[in-house]
């Protein structure tokens, strides 16, 4: 549909005549029939929403505007949103994913970090939503490796349910609505249903008694792919499996991996020899350990663990000794880069608000704001000679890369039709970046001088294009002449899983 460029997360208006998404920092609708898409109100980061009738002829909507915040609420016909639910900002929690039920009730599930394999789902009322202890007022109902949907009764089937997703298998359980009570126990009707275990799931059901749910298990299988700049796939490394994200060595001769254990579900990361083909597994907590980087010299790894809270640690590459904690950031986190000169991490945060930090590896190691306001900023890359950090943000409403002294104000945008994980190349001379599935490189040239820092950005230009469906924060890398690109791809069977449609599925169970 013209004008839906990067949405997210449709769902759709009760007389089916519109549909809301998220795109561009922002919840939008769009008629179905004709017209441009209308902005609502900002939702820098979407997860979720459902919209409700409000017997006054109009609407309204229920979402989640960022990944660790409250639920919120709005009109459909737009205006200033209002919290529903409560969340505390340095929890690292956040509400996602509500559906509505008849009555002015809602379900929504409580992110509970990247470690949690589920999530809490609870029982939400709009009539009594937005006080400060929402959440302790709200009702717990289960736990789910999903969101939750509801299938309310038919015509030749009078039982509601619940349906879900727990351990890869779709369920639905017996719920009425009026008392917001099970009526009877869980039972599987699809197994290895596709999850992704922090609030998504493909599934679906429909008031007229369809579901459709799409198979191929809890999270997407990836290839570590190798590209030259033509796009021309040069190999993999390694096998396929649940791979987050790569960092390469400093020498170009090993690489960090983020992967996930298939049965638990638990990432940890990895450090692949390239030379020899092998790997080694460099930390072994039983929680959530992710976005590695790589010191200057090779030695050691960075990463975040939410072990004991939530904090950037430090490891011997070789795997030798314990981790050692750098920085208790107490909400949630990604490292982006480590400046070649060893003195700071940059991180974003994952919090009610995402913004970009550098971390000195020095003195008492307070954190710097390098970009810091009301809009989401994230993935900042330090240039090689310490003075530069590119990052992007949705400060225009939609994903857009820029650049930034470290040292003084002011910000330069480079220029392209939106872009998101940027990284400077080693020689300083080009800014990578994806925009859609396409890589990109843009020529730059820098200097700092006493009358202020100067920057100019050529003209982009499209490397290559990957033909598969590309997360919104990519942690690809490149070698150091700037050939050759390396970064998660799904496979081709991921990209193609298939999708089941069950009419009348209520009526299958009483058989």
């Amino acid at each position: 549909m013209p004008g839906t460029d990067g949405a997210e997360f449709p769902f759709w208006s009760p007389d089916n005549r519109y549909l809301a998404f998220f795109a561009d920092g922002k919840l939008k609708k769009i008629d179905i029939t004709a017209g441009p898409p209308q902005i609502l109100c900002d939702a820098p980061n979407g997860r979720g929403g459902a919209w409700a009738e409000d017997g006054q002829g109009s609407g309204v909507i229920i979402f989640s505007p960022m990944i660790t915040s409250s639920l919120h609420r709005v009109s459909s016909a737009g205006g200033e949103s209002t919290p529903v639910t409560h969340v505390s900002d340095a929890s690292g929690l956040g509400h996602r994913h509500p559906r509505v039920l008849p009555g002015g009730r809602f379900l929504y599930i409580q992110y509970e970090g990247p470690g949690a394999i589920e999530s809490s789902v609870f029982l939400g009322d709009l009539s009594t939503a937005g006080s400060k202890t929402q959440a302790n007022e709200t009702k717990p109902l289960l736990q789910a490796s999903s969101r939750v949907s509801y299938a309310p009764p038919t015509a030749s089937h009078p039982q509601g349910y619940l349906v879900y997703v727990l351990d890869d298998t779709l369920f639905a359980q017996p719920f009425d609505v009026e008392s917001a009570e099970f009526t009877g126990e869980r039972f599987p009707i699809a197994e290895s249903v596709y999850s992704s275990r922090i609030g998504g799931g493909d599934f679906l059901v429909s008031t007229a008694g369809t579901l459709s749910y799409r198979t191929g298990g809890a999270k997407s299988m990836t290839e570590i792919t190798w590209f030259d700049r033509q796009g021309d796939k040069l190999g993999t490394a390694g096998e396929a499996g649940h791979h987050l994200g790569v960092r390469l060595s400093p020498d170009g001769g090993r690489l960090a991996v983020n992967t996930a254990d298939p049965q638990t579900g638990n990432y940890d990361i990895w450090v692949r020899d390239l030379r020899r083909d092998a790997v080694t597994r460099l930390t072994f907590h039983a929680t959530f350990d992710r976005s590695p980087v790589w010191s200057p010299d090779g030695t050691r790894i960075a990463f975040v663990s939410r072990r004991d809270g939530v904090g950037i640690y430090e490891k011997a590459a070789g795997g030798a000794g314990q981790a050692e904690l750098l920085f208790d950031t107490k909400v949630d986190a990604q490292l982006w880069d480590w400046s070649r000169d060893g003195r700071y991490l940059s991180y974003h945060t994952l919090a009610s608000s995402i913004d970009v930090f550098a971390l000195p590896m020095e003195a008492e190691r307070k954190p710097i704001p390098l970009a810091q306001t009301e809009f989401l900023e994230a993935a900042g890359s330090f240039s090689p000679d310490g003075t530069w950090i590119v990052y992007y943000s949705i400060e225009t409403g939609r994903r857009e890369v820029y650049v930034r002294p470290l040292s003084e104000e002011g910000k330069f945008q480079v220029l392209h039709n939106g872009g998101r994980s940027p990284m400077w190349s080693t020689d300083g001379k080009e800014i990578f970046y994806i925009s859609g599935n396409k890589m990109m490189a843009a020529p730059v040239q820098t200097a700092s001088m006493q009358t202020g820092a100067t920057f100019e950005a050529g003209v982009p230009q499209v490397l290559f294009e990957v033909d598969r469906q590309l997360p919104v924060i990519v942690r690809f890398d490149v070698t150091a002449d700037g050939q050759r690109f390396i970064m998660p791809v799904p496979t081709e069977e991921q990209a193609s899983l298939p999708i089941t449609i069950v009419t009348n599925w209520q009526q299958a169970l009483a058989q």
